[in-house]
């Protein structure tokens, strides 16, 4: 039986600034919102990246992609 070490440091804070990112918003949004930008990504792959696994860097650029598209929009809405 293999124990988990301890997350790195780094990977800890990615998963924070997912989560954070995430908000309210569901995994199924986020995906449609990162597939109108151009990166396509599923709903399980997003979920997995806050599941305990190392994101790729293509899903936290659908992420961050899908989360940018948002809050644009919450921007134009407020002026």
């Amino acid at each position: 039986m293999s124990r988990r070490g301890a997350e790195p440091v780094e990977l800890a804070r990615l998963r924070g600034w997912l989560r954070a990112a995430k908000g309210r918003r569901t995994f199924a949004a986020l995906a449609r919102r990162a597939d109108a930008g151009k990166l396509p990504v599923s709903v399980c792959t997003l979920r997995r990246a806050l599941d305990g696994r190392l994101p790729t860097l293509r899903t936290v650029q659908a992420f961050a992609r899908s989360v940018r598209s948002f809050t644009h929009r919450l921007l134009r809405k407020s002026q």
